[in-house]
């Protein structure tokens, strides 16, 4: 099987700019906080002290607003579990009349809820694979599998925030983008330092 690993990054344009725009204003009332990660040696979460970003969590996300995020991801994520099959070169019809259940890839129960992500001049995200600690605590627990990234922003309205794989592949960000990705080591990403303006997303993993 010869399969390139970036085939297996999807990007759909599936959220309308009005609504974009309406969220990233309406998040300016949001309880946005200093970024945390955890850290697998000292069991604790930590946030760096420069170039940290600011997020909101899941609580501080009105219900509305994690709907209409959900919506769309479950949009692509239809779309990708139908595209997978020829990209594994695998011999499922994914146009049969089978229902989605009965798809071998359907292999995601789960969104977490969504985290909204800012960032402003002098901050990034460092190269990383998710690993998403708080999947494995709760009631519904598990492994994460798909990795989800919404932009709320023009590229117009920041500079920088370049979204890059493997050091050397950018991704494209355009308002209204939902990309889909492996939750794995294969797949290390970043987001580069953004030096004007602000660059506004969202995140959420499948498990």
């Amino acid at each position: 099987m010869d399969v390139q690993l970036r085939n297996l990054i999807a990007k759909v344009n599936i959220i309308d700019a009005e609504t974009c725009d309406s969220i990233v204003e309406k998040s300016k009332d949001w309880p946005w906080m200093k970024h945390q990660w955890y850290s697998h040696q000292d069991q604790v979460s930590h946030t760096h002290e420069e170039k940290e970003l600011d997020v909101v969590y899941a609580d501080g996300i009105p219900s509305f607003v994690h709907n209409t995020y959900m919506m769309h991801i479950n949009q692509v994520w239809k779309q990708y579990m139908e595209i997978l099959p020829e990209l594994l070169q695998h011999g499922f019809n994914a146009n049969a009349e089978e229902s989605t259940e009965m798809n071998p890839f359907n292999m995601v129960k789960y969104w977490t809820s969504c985290r909204m992500n800012k960032y402003t001049e002098g901050t990034c995200m460092r190269p990383h694979y998710d690993h998403i600690h708080s999947i494995f605590q709760g009631e519904k627990r598990g492994i994460p599998i798909l990795s989800v990234i919404g932009c709320l922003s023009d590229p117009s309205d920041y500079d920088g925030g370049q979204l890059i794989f493997w050091d050397d592949f950018e991704v494209e960000m355009e308002k209204g983008d939902i990309i889909l990705f492996p939750s794995n080591y294969l797949y290390p990403h970043q987001v580069k330092e953004v030096t004007r303006g602000e660059r506004h997303t969202f995140v959420s993993w499948g498990f």
